[in-house]
């Protein structure tokens, strides 16, 4: 295997033979020094359009001061895909090596085992992938102003939830949540509004990782009630593009059902992405920190691949004295930050029929959305969304 010191000077030779190309994939940054000074040096060639050669290159080196030793470093021409191959192999060696070699001496020195995971991770995520897509472009300005515009196209619930955001809905067992969570997505898979059947759109690509569920027969009672309701507004013979996953055991700790999860995105591209309840997503007991950023970095994965939303089911914290703790998630100071929405849904038992009022356990993050203040059961579907008046009345009673 090829060194890291040999991988870093078929960077820079790349760079000196090949053109700024290689800075795509591996920016100066990513280089010790005194390599990393020589890569700015060749960079700042390339960014002012400036000849790339030994007097052009010699005079740059010594403008700031650098010794050019180009015969310490320098090779004959290199691919930009050859030299960003062996980097990336020769400095994941680098980074796997080194955090082994950490890891072992904090557990010698008797580091609590969580605390050397976390920092395996972090070690881990720093390493280098190989390249699959362009880095991400900038914005014109022209491109921004065209963006509101293309919004009226990127719905997947009408008026609650666009393309690529998230939303995390708590609330209290057996009082419907997974219903209403089914009725959401379906209808989006049908392309009809779950607040208004009349406003159909089109028809979206919906994933679901039930995991909470465990009777298929369940699981088919919500989707044929979901489907005799909303096929009424679709063609006869119209089939929702729907992926429902088959087995009702996933652990997003585990790399490969966690990348098997994500294959699957890659091939479905989904455009809504459900996933829950958040507790049997992972295998771990009562860590809500691992829980949250493990499903949180899965969703985020899934959403840089296919540009979904994302809804995810989760259980509300008890709090003090067993309450809901204002409906938040378990381990709620790591939900906080995240979503675009977090809702929590709240049984209204002094009702007659059953009634869910939605709390916004964090603000908003983005404006103009139409959240129902509540949900009543009955009606086409097995949740009616509230209007305004009716909330409002429920809060006087």
């Amino acid at each position: 295997m090829t060194t890291f010191t040999d991988a870093q000077r078929m960077v820079l030779s790349s760079a000196f033979h090949e053109g700024g190309g290689i800075w795509e994939y591996v920016p100066p940054e990513a280089l010790d020094d005194p390599y990393h000074r020589i890569a700015l040096v060749l960079q700042a060639l390339h960014v002012r359009g400036e000849p790339v050669d030994i007097a052009s290159f010699t005079s740059e080196c010594l403008s700031r001061g650098i010794d050019p030793a180009i015969h310490r470093w320098m090779m004959g021409p290199v691919s930009v895909a050859n030299a960003h191959a062996v980097f990336i192999e020769s400095r994941g060696h680098l980074l796997i090596n080194g955090a082994l070699a950490r890891a072992h001496q904090h557990i010698e020195r008797g580091v609590e085992p969580w605390r050397v995971v976390d920092e395996m991770i972090a070690d881990i995520h720093a390493i280098p992938r190989p390249v699959t897509e362009r880095p991400c472009e900038w914005w014109t300005w022209d491109e921004m102003l065209a963006v509101q515009a293309e919004q009226e196209e990127s719905w997947v619930l009408p008026k609650m939830l666009r393309q690529g955001e998230r939303c995390v809905l708590t609330g209290a067992e057996g009082h419907g949540k997974s219903t209403l969570i089914y009725q959401m997505a379906i209808g989006a898979a049908y392309g009809v509004s779950v607040l208004d059947t009349d406003d159909t759109y089109q028809p979206q690509r919906v994933m679901i990782l039930d995991v909470e569920n465990w009777h298929e027969t369940q699981v088919a009672g919500h989707m044929r009630t979901m489907g005799l309701a909303y096929g009424r507004f679709r063609p006869h013979g119209f089939t929702p593009n729907v992926a429902l996953l088959k087995t009702r055991i996933i652990n997003l700790l585990a790399p490969e059902q966690r990348r098997g999860l994500l294959d699957a995105v890659d091939a479905f591209q989904p455009n809504l992405l459900v996933m829950g309840s958040g507790y049997k997503l992972v295998d771990v007991a009562d860590d809500w920190r691992v829980m949250a950023t493990s499903i949180q970095r899965t969703a985020d994965e899934a959403r840089a691949r296919s540009g979904c939303a994302v809804i995810i089911e989760t259980h509300a914290g008890h709090g003090v004295a067993g309450d809901r703790n204002g409906w938040r998630p378990d381990g709620s100071s790591y939900w906080l930050r995240w979503p675009e929405f977090g809702l929590g849904l709240e049984p209204l038992v002094k009702e007659r029929r059953k009634t869910a009022l939605v709390h916004h356990w964090r603000g908003d993050r983005v404006t103009g959305r139409e959240w129902p203040g509540a949900w009543r059961a009955g009606g086409l579907l097995p949740w009616t969304p509230m209007t305004e008046d009716e909330v409002d009345a429920l809060d006087s009673a």
